[in-house]
């Protein structure tokens, strides 16, 4: 008898490994990424105005929920958009009432071992714009950059920049 009721307990561990797994897997497959759901909710219009200067005459805002997206392509800025917490990013396409434009780049700051080196030194940078839907105009705008690379080294050097930075300055803005 006892061997039978252990192989009996094992079977129902087996059975509650297997439906715990199964379920994981299913909840990780429907999450699908910003840029799926969110796809072609911005306007031409919205990431046109992106392109409209910032007067800087009055301190920048947020309105609502905000949506990252890239100002060229306009799909959502996947790798912001996780950054930024739940209770600031937009969590569906009606949710959106503030736009952040961004134009990701990178800038060569010199070069390492001299003419014909070993090497480039980069920074990635990031220009924000905001853009009220609501209000159709750009309500700020801020760069971006990573810290500064080594100055000394016998490769390439790519400093990326911390989402983190950006996030914390719009989670210092006002809400309108």
């Amino acid at each position: 008898p006892r061997p039978r009721l252990a192989r009996q307990g094992l079977r129902v561990a087996l059975g509650l490994v297997l439906c715990i797994s199964v379920g994981v897997g299913i909840r990780s497959c429907l999450r699908q990424p910003a840029s799926v759901r969110f796809k072609g909710c911005v306007s031409d219009e919205t990431l046109s105005l992106a392109g409209s200067p910032w007067t800087g005459t009055e301190l920048p805002y947020l309105r609502g929920s905000v949506l990252p997206v890239d100002k060229k392509t306009g799909a959502v800025d996947d790798r912001l958009y996780d950054a930024m917490p739940r209770s600031l990013r937009a969590g569906d396409p009606g949710d959106v009432q503030t736009v952040l434009a961004i134009e990701r780049g990178a800038e060569l700051i010199g070069l390492y071992g001299g003419p014909g080196g070993r090497g480039g030194a980069r920074v990635e940078t990031c220009y924000v714009v905001i853009v009220d839907v609501q209000g159709r105009r750009v309500v700020g705008a801020q760069t971006f950059s990573a810290p500064p690379p080594p100055s000394e080294s016998s490769m390439s050097v790519f400093m990326a920049l911390k989402d983190r930075d950006i996030v914390e300055w719009i989670e210092g803005l006002p809400r309108k």
